[in-house]
């Protein structure tokens, strides 16, 4: 008798598997308290620690607040990945609480050094104009800087920082300030 090998010997070899039905999701105020709350709590508080970090930084050293408020939202997710399972009582919640202090730290180094894209990371309360124009009296006339289908880079104040850690506020010269107290 011919020994059998190949696919025929491993089929015959094979168990049954015990296929049993997929576990079922947990109810949505139990993800809310073991995943989603922790998340948000510790994304909250590494943004409110950079953000703290930064304001406090910026007055004593203008160039190197971004860097600072950068370094302490990377240090608040080392600490949160370092600590929070060290505690019987937080080590549950571990992983959602380590998934938002690095979103959290990211974002904050994105702002800062990226600045082009900073924008689409940015808080809706930080993305209001540091100057506003006002409209012009006359419809249909156009600022003085600006020219009717101009949508690129180009339209942008000079510098194109949009980035929330820039630092710096939107700059309009003297003769375009002159011109916009001229149509008001």
């Amino acid at each position: 008798m011919a020994k059998k090998s190949g696919l025929v010997a491993y089929r015959r070899r094979k168990k049954k598997r015990n296929i049993s039905k997929p576990a079922a999701n947990p109810p949505i105020m139990q993800d809310f308290q073991d995943d989603i709350l922790p998340a948000f709590v510790a994304y909250a508080g590494t943004r409110l620690l950079s953000n703290i970090v930064y304001s406090i930084a910026s007055k004593r050293f203008p160039q190197g607040g971004k860097h600072i408020a950068v370094l302490s939202s990377g240090v608040a997710f080392a600490g949160a990945w370092t600590l929070i399972h060290r505690f019987e009582s937080t080590m549950k919640y571990h992983s959602p609480a380590v998934i938002g202090s690095a979103i959290a730290a990211i974002q904050t180094g994105v702002q800062a050094y990226l600045p082009k894209y900073g924008w689409m990371m940015s808080d809706i309360a930080q993305n209001k104009p540091a100057v506003t124009l006002p409209e012009p009296s006359v419809p249909g006339a156009l600022l003085p800087s600006a020219t009717e289908g101009d949508d690129d880079e180009s339209s942008m104040p000079s510098g194109g920082d949009y980035g929330i850690l820039s630092g710096g506020q939107l700059s309009i010269s003297d003769t375009e300030l002159d011109q916009l107290e001229a149509l008001i």
